[in-house]
């Protein structure tokens, strides 16, 4: 990680004389936000190291998720539930990995009939309508809401080995 190191610790110095200054200059105001950024940059600068560590860690525990969710093709029909800042990352990451065959589906009407990735957003209902037990996957998209659309789905009827959850 050393040559990680190298470069971070210029940049977190820089940025805490920047944050300083402009606390100082009354540009920003100090308030809980801009206290809590002090120890975390200050922890990268006592500890490089292992900063550079954990973000090598976060890095893979990323590419593994990603990976997992591009397997999920393998099986059949994806349908992502939701269509949010997740559902279009995993629009994003399914098309980064050449997987073409999925669906969005979506509870908020207003999202209904919009496109993702050259897919409409369809209803939960018009995916379930379409699913294959067994072949075909949901990939619950939703950080918020994700136990109530587990309960949802099998609630519908999709079996419980064909739900995955996003970064659960």
């Amino acid at each position: 990680y050393s040559w990680q190191v190298e470069y971070i610790e210029p940049y977190v110095n820089w940025f805490l004389e920047k944050l300083s200054k402009a606390i100082r200059d009354g540009i920003l105001v100090e308030n809980q936000y801009t206290r809590g950024l002090f120890p975390f940059f200050y922890g990268i600068k006592k500890n490089p190291t292992q900063y550079c560590r954990n973000l090598s860690i976060a890095d893979e525990k990323i590419e593994t998720n990603r990976n997992k969710i591009a397997s999920l093709s393998k099986k059949g029909r994806i349908y992502i539930m939701g269509a949010g800042v997740r559902g279009v990352e995993a629009v994003r990451i399914l098309l980064s990995k050449g997987v073409t065959n999925f669906s969005i589906c979506d509870n908020d009407k207003k999202k209904v009939g919009i496109s993702i990735g050259n897919r409409v957003i369809v209803t939960p209902a018009t995916c379930v309508g379409q699913y294959k037990k067994g072949s075909d996957s949901f990939l619950i998209a939703n950080k918020n809401y994700s136990q109530e659309m587990h309960r949802q789905l099998l609630k519908m009827g999709v079996d419980p080995g064909d739900i995955f959850i996003m970064y659960a």
